[in-house]
């Protein structure tokens, strides 16, 4: 089970926006580790120290908070790549939209299970500006619109394949012998070659 996110000690959030903002992050840790279907309203409130008819009274319904976390998740994502010039080059922006980040990792766990759980692509969200971001940068770096779409699909392909089944992936390279802290480097070389290939 997910860890409480804030120390004990701490105050429950008073008002509207750190309640609101505190279900959201509890709900974003939990979706990410077991998915949506198994989580219940009463557990995603007792992470956020809240009460959880306040979920009811903020989201009306577990559906209107998982599209608010899903939102608050892409919005943090959005909100890390604000300030790139949108003149970077695939292998420039490719670490920045799947490299570092709880937050970016979060986000494509949840989005992943929800898809996983049946959720259709336009409950989940109604445009794609990471994608977008891909897309103009392969573009900028000489490939053909329909090869720049072909090029980001794959890379966001690998890039969400990695972070969703890095545990796996893990466990599998060391049955293998190696040691997974001297795999990563090479798959990120890797992975910034298929960025580079128009």
């Amino acid at each position: 089970m997910t860890k409480k996110i804030e120390d004990d000690s701490a105050r429950p959030p008073k008002g509207r926006d750190a309640v609101r903002r505190a279900l959201t992050e509890a709900a974003s840790h939990c979706f990410a580790e077991r998915g949506i279907g198994p989580v219940s309203v009463r557990e995603i409130a007792a992470l956020a120290g809240v009460n959880h008819g306040l979920v009811h009274r903020h989201f009306g319904s577990k559906d209107g908070l998982v599209k608010a976390t899903l939102s608050a998740l892409s919005d943090s994502v959005d909100e890390k790549l604000d300030h790139l010039s949108g003149e970077e080059s695939l292998v420039e922006l490719v670490p920045k939209v799947f490299g570092g980040t709880k937050e970016v990792g979060l986000h494509w766990r949840v989005v992943t299970h929800a898809l996983l759980e049946g959720m259709s692509v336009d409950e989940l969200q109604q445009d794609f500006p990471v994608f977008h971001r891909l897309v103009d940068a392969a573009e900028r770096d000489g490939s053909t619109r329909i090869n720049a779409v072909a090029q980001a699909t794959l890379i966001f392909a690998t890039g969400l394949g990695y972070m969703v089944f890095e545990p796996y992936l893990r466990s599998a390279a060391t049955a293998e012998g190696v040691d997974w802290d001297a795999v990563r480097p090479q798959l990120m070389g890797r992975f910034l070659r298929l960025a580079s290939t128009n």
